[in-house]
């Protein structure tokens, strides 16, 4: 367990991509910036996870990581053998000396848009923090194709993590607003406006028929990204980002029911 007291806050940093990512070292730096950092992540990639509790033979393996020796403030770094939202229970519950102030997943390498959100490891890692009434920032980074790693504006991230971050700790956000999820374009630049925006209605990563030649081989569903402009919302997570090239910032609380009026016989006695 990491030990020790700070009056500074404790940051749990996560992802799905990973504990060798080079998304994480970037959220990383951000957390370290704003207060103690434990970073435990999966061994390895976990994308398109969702918030799932696998019960495979070695779940809940926990091996301790050498951290990154430039980076500051931290307090543990751990692999742990799960999904993403087991990950961050594990966290919690075997690894933080005191409840996480704040909980960042990402940076992941790929967007995280429209009705695919659910879906995604990075989100369900946030989902799972924010079980814990803990706030949480998904912070994805957009690849178009010709993209490496290698290349990325990392240190953009960086700012863009501690910017929100440090908003959700002085809680500069609603009251009822728990999860921030947030798309960078890959052409980031500083100039680069940042948009409010509802998650879209519509699948950007859609799944297509597969071609085999019998129900008894083992098949991926492929998928591709798809954007149907027409019918693409003005204030959407997707228009923001592909189309505008903006960061992208959508508030998401808790609250999955519906509160609106609904007038129906459904209901009547």
């Amino acid at each position: 367990m990491a030990t020790g007291h700070s009056p500074r806050p404790l940051i749990l940093v996560t992802n799905d991509d990973g504990i060798d990512s080079p998304g994480i070292l970037a959220a990383a730096e951000a957390a370290s910036r704003l207060g103690d950092v434990l970073v435990v992540a999966p061994v390895g990639q976990q994308t398109a996870m969702g918030r799932s509790y696998p019960k495979t033979p070695n779940i809940g393996v926990i091996a301790e990581v050498s951290p990154p020796k430039d980076l500051p403030n931290v307090v543990g770094y751990y692999s742990v053998e799960g999904a993403p939202a087991q990950v961050v229970s594990y966290a919690i519950l075997e690894l933080a000396a005191t409840l996480p102030s704040l909980c960042i997943s990402g940076v992941n390498y790929g967007e995280n848009l429209g009705t695919t959100l659910t879906g995604s490891g990075t989100l369900g890692a946030a989902f799972e923090a924010d079980s814990y009434e803990i706030p949480s920032l998904a912070v994805s980074l957009q690849v178009v194709d010709g993209d490496t790693p290698e290349g990325v504006n990392w240190g953009s991230c960086i700012a863009v993590c501690e910017r929100f971050g440090s908003a959700l700790l002085r809680r500069d956000v609603p009251s009822d607003v728990s999860i921030l999820n947030i798309n960078i374009p890959s052409d980031i630049s500083p100039d680069t406006p940042v948009r409010r925006t509802i998650d879209s209605r519509q699948p950007f990563w859609v799944f297509r028929k597969p071609v085999r030649e019998h129900h008894s081989v083992p098949t991926r569903l492929p998928v591709e990204s798809e954007l149907v402009e027409d019918t693409l919302e003005a204030d959407s997570d997707i228009r923001a980002l592909i189309l505008d090239h903006s960061i992208s910032v959508t508030p998401i609380n808790r609250r999955l029911a519906y509160q609106g009026p609904w007038d129906s016989a459904l209901f009547q006695a």
